[in-house]
């Protein structure tokens, strides 16, 4: 039985080995291009950490992993500004030689914890300064303790799966509202226009269906071309007439006559 007990705690301290290193790896670590974090850094809002232009290649190239098919495009993401660690090099330099653990390469600019996945940090939005969540508690305060500028919300970064998944449910639910309140917004536009939701089918667009608002578009500027080429029919036989004649009398042997004696006159 001791020897079991003492199997599960070593199981235990795997695992929680494990985590520390997870943790470590995120908050040091690209989560797309897998490359050490340098500014300009963004998170999502999730408290996923990337380099800005790596994140920007994968957008634009439509190779974001599952993960991250929930950002779109720069209103997604939160820039981040990190406080260097000044002594991150010295620490590097000494874990060469295994006489510390690894260290970070960030700082809370309050506190002076190092950002390493152990102690729970956020941004605050919209500045995008990075605190440790012991600093907000300690020294509670409306502005940014860095710049004085009002913060909105402070988002968790690389927060626990428990954290993780209360955010994702939340973003799931905004993005659920911005879709209701776009459905509603049409609804609203097309009972004002006195018109309902239809979609016909307009010729010589390979049979493909299109909004009935464009078909009255496009018959408007259809009318508008008719009316401009009506107007301008007159001006423009009149650069090769002297004007635009009453229609003529219809012409007898008499009228040549008198029009013949008229000209010798």
């Amino acid at each position: 039985a001791e020897y079991g007990d003492e199997l599960v705690k070593v199981k235990q301290k795997e695992q929680k080995a494990g985590k520390k290193t997870t943790a470590r790896i995120k908050a040091v670590i690209c989560s797309v291009s897998k490359e050490p974090l340098k500014d300009p850094i963004v998170c999502d809002k999730l408290g996923n950490l990337f380099n800005k232009e790596a994140l920007l290649k994968a957008i634009i190239n439509k190779s974001l992993e599952e993960p991250f098919q929930h950002i779109r495009n720069l209103k997604d993401l939160q820039n981040v500004k990190f406080l260097p660690n000044p002594i991150f090099d010295e620490k590097k330099e000494q874990i060469v030689n295994n006489e510390t653990e690894d260290a970070s390469p960030f700082i809370c600019p309050v506190t002076g914890h190092e950002f390493n996945g152990q102690l729970p940090f956020g941004v605050l939005r919209p500045c995008g300064h990075v605190l440790a969540m012991k600093a907000l508690r300690e020294v509670p305060s409306k502005t940014c303790l860095i710049c004085g500028v009002s913060f909105t919300d402070v988002l968790p970064l690389i927060p626990d799966e428990e954290t993780k998944e209360k955010l994702r449910k939340s973003l799931i639910t905004k993005s659920n509202d911005r879709k209701a309140k776009r459905s509603e917004k049409r609804k609203i536009e097309l009972e004002k226009a006195g018109g309902k939701n239809k979609r016909r089918k307009v010729l010589g667009c390979n049979g493909k269906t299109v909004p009935l608002k464009v078909i009255e578009v496009v018959k408007d500027v259809e009318e508008k071309l008719k009316e401009q080429k009506f107007k301008c029919s007159d001006t423009y036989k009149s650069l090769f007439t002297d004007s635009i004649k009453e229609p003529r009398v219809k012409e007898t042997f008499l009228c040549r006559a008198v029009q013949h004696r008229i000209g010798n006159c």
